[in-house]
């Protein structure tokens, strides 16, 4: 028998990510713009402009944007908050495992540990909603 993935989530989170989405995929993607540009000559430039949209796709995955392998599943036993956490469209939730999402919206950099004194997760790295839900008494001196 082939072994499954074993879930982490509670109804709990899933409510609150569905709320939070209204449904709707929360990846946010680079869309280009047609913008016009003074040149300094003759006039004006045409070039293209990078604006982040949300995706307008239904939501239907929940995906860890921390990995389960640097601590997402740590999280999901503590019902602080699921900011670790992002409602997305099967495309977008495909391309956050395929190896590309580094970068983007679709991964946290960084990761989370039990402290062994306190039994609380600790997050170290740069996001900063994270580091204020976990921060690491280390750093708190």
């Amino acid at each position: 028998m082939p072994k499954t993935k074993r879930d982490s989530l509670t109804p709990w989170h899933r409510t609150r990510v569905r709320e939070r989405s209204r449904g709707q995929c929360e990846a946010i993607i680079d869309v280009e713009r047609p913008m016009t540009l003074p040149d300094g000559r003759e006039g004006f430039v045409v070039t293209t402009d990078l604006v982040p949209l949300r995706c307008t796709r239904r939501a239907t995955e929940i995906h860890h944007a921390l990995p389960r392998s640097r601590g997402g599943t740590i999280l999901d036993k503590f019902r602080r908050g699921i900011e670790h956490l992002l409602h997305l469209c099967k495309t977008h939730h495909d391309l956050a495992h395929s190896g590309r999402a580094t970068g983007t919206t679709l991964m946290i950099v960084g990761r989370v540990l039990t402290d062994p004194l306190t039994r609380e997760p600790v997050y170290t790295g740069p996001d900063e909603t994270l580091r204020a839900l976990y921060p690491d008494p280390a750093e708190e001196t």
